[in-house]
């Protein structure tokens, strides 16, 4: 008898322990389950996820929490009610969001009203940096993610998410939860609370900070990379930057590089010997003809022994470019393309990989198209040596998101720093959609600033490439007054002049014509534009530096 009654005790309390409970006071909801408070405020949809005492939703966005976004306007709730355990919250014309919630999860259905295209944005806090899948990896959170299992880690809490739902980012700020719903269509996911292990703690912090895991290495080259493109310096030459660190004992550190420039020119044969501090660590510039892909060989030797070793295939010294504005500067284009000559590559400022969509290093992660592939076979074809991009654009952003002081201009500052004085060619800017209603002389003030700083902060001189642009739809391909200021630009010197990519129109567009962003082959057009605008720009100067 006692047994029985310690067995029912410990079912209550059990019970007890994973129960849920929703609460209202003058129009909000607050719900509680295992491990999870979640809170609905009057008038606005989920707006704050708590998981083991830790927040995991974005509380300092303009538009904090879950809204609807219709044609890049966020809508919030307009009614809530309560129905069991379940928070409904509707938005007249557009949709609706149900909530149910259960001891220990959150199920979530979202539904789409209206007769249009809506997403649903839920988004999740900054402080979220790593997320592992179903196959055991762990990633950066503002990878883009397909729908699928994931398991986001903030500290020792995490949330487990299954569904319907995509996640991009960081959407300036954070991680974008997102139901992509058609007309009619419903989509839903599962949120469940959880923790994180030691051993998951240790794979997220090496996920973010990858250098921690360099120590392991015996030698580390940090520079040159695969497919790493150096600036030339004049049309003929330029300089290698050999840096890196031995971690075994040795004696000497040494290096070859194997092929001829566009001058016809080698380089020395065999080994040359590079200068190594007590440390094992070492960095110097070595002088070399413009052109590649090269074959470089580094080597440790202790006695006469090679204690460690790199061999690099691909190495180039060519043409280097900044990319930086919102959408069509990144890899939004519906469909990704890939570059057709093998001569050019992209780089985050640290990887360097072949020049195919999805570019490395966008801010927004987009992993759609660009137009960076065709502007460097394009440019290749012109110049004759490699071309490296490193893109830092971010999706729907204005011209706000980009003055010094914020994310984005210290986020593309990160990369003009880290190529060095004199190691790219040009910024190349490609905004304007989210600016085609401000007034021109307020853009061409606000831009000049972002010019001019860069300059001023990175410490040396490097033109600015803007392109024309403040295409919506085919309704609305052209508003004047950012046109206005583009053009203000040019004229008043403050930057060079970039393509005019309002004129790609029509099949020029993704979505059969009716999207903002470009098809492949307006993604073609657009990197060829690009191509005969700097082509022409670089042959003067070569005629001068020779």
């Amino acid at each position: 008898m006692k047994n029985l009654l310690f067995a029912i005790i410990v079912l209550l309390l059990c019970q007890q322990v994973t129960a849920q409970t929703v609460t209202e006071e003058n129009g909000s909801f607050t719900a509680s389950g295992a491990g999870y408070t979640a809170v609905i405020p009057a008038g606005r949809m989920l707006t704050s996820l708590v998981i083991n005492g830790t927040e995991f939703l974005e509380k300092e966005a303009i538009n904090p929490g879950t809204t609807f976004f219709n044609n890049g306007t966020p809508v919030a709730a307009s009614k809530n009610r309560l129905e069991g355990s379940s928070v409904i919250c509707s938005v007249e014309g557009y949709g609706r969001v149900t909530y149910r919630f259960l001891p220990g999860s959150i199920e979530i259905e979202a539904e789409n009203t209206s007769a249009v295209n809506e997403d649903l944005f839920m988004l999740m806090s900054e402080n979220v940096q790593a997320v592992t899948d179903g196959g055991g990896r762990c990633l950066p959170a503002y990878s883009r993610l397909e729908p699928g299992e994931y398991k986001w880690i903030l500290g020792t809490a995490a949330l487990e998410t299954k569904g319907e739902t995509k996640f991009w980012g960081p959407f300036i700020m954070c991680e974008l939860f997102q139901f992509p719903l058609a007309p009619g269509k419903k989509c839903s996911a599962v949120l469940v609370p959880s923790s994180a292990d030691f051993a998951e703690r240790k794979q997220v912090i090496e996920t973010i900070l990858p250098a921690l895991q360099e120590d392991k290495q015996d030698f580390i080259l940090d520079s040159p990379a695969e497919y790493q493109v150096f600036q030339r310096q004049t049309k003929t030459a330029g300089r290698f930057y050999f840096s890196g660190r031995v971690n075994v004992p040795c004696d000497r550190v040494e290096y070859k590089i194997s092929g001829r420039g566009i001058n016809g020119k080698g380089f020395p044969s065999g080994f040359r010997t590079l200068s190594v501090s007590p440390q094992g660590c070492f960095g110097e510039y070595v002088s070399g003809p413009a052109g590649g892909w090269y074959k470089v060989e580094v080597r440790a030797i202790k006695g006469k022994k090679t204690v460690a070793s790199k061999v690099l295939e691909r190495v180039g010294i060519g043409e280097v470019f900044v990319g930086a504005g919102q959408s069509n500067s990144t890899n939004n284009g519906q469909f990704p393309i890939k570059q057709t000559l093998g001569m050019s590559s992209t780089t985050d400022g640290r990887v360097w990989k072949i020049n195919d969509d999805p570019m490395l290093g966008h801010h927004d992660n987009t992993q759609g198209g660009s137009y960076y592939p065709a502007l460097g076979d394009a440019l290749y074809q012109k110049l004759g040596v490699p071309i490296g991009i490193a893109s830092t654009g971010h999706g729907a952003t204005g011209i706000n998101h980009w003055m010094p002081g914020t994310e984005l201009y210290a986020y593309m500052m990160e990369r003009i720093r880290g190529f060095g004085k004199n190691g790219f060619r040009a910024v190349l800017w490609h905004q304007g959609e989210s600016d085609a209603l401000n007034p021109s002389d307020l853009s061409l003030v606000k831009m000049q600033a972002i010019i001019q700083s860069s300059v001023y902060d990175a410490g040396w001189e490097f033109p600015w490439f803007v392109a024309k642009v403040s295409y919506h739809s085919q309704q609305n391909s052209r508003w004047p007054n950012i046109r206005r200021a583009h053009q203000m630009l040019w004229n008043l010197g403050i930057a060079e002049e970039g393509p005019d990519t309002d004129m790609l129109t029509g099949d020029m567009r993704d979505f059969d014509g009716t999207g903002i962003h470009l098809s492949p082959k307006g993604l073609k057009a657009h990197g060829e534009m690009w191509a005969d605008i700097l082509g022409a720009w670089i042959r003067r100067w070569e005629e001068v530096n020779p």
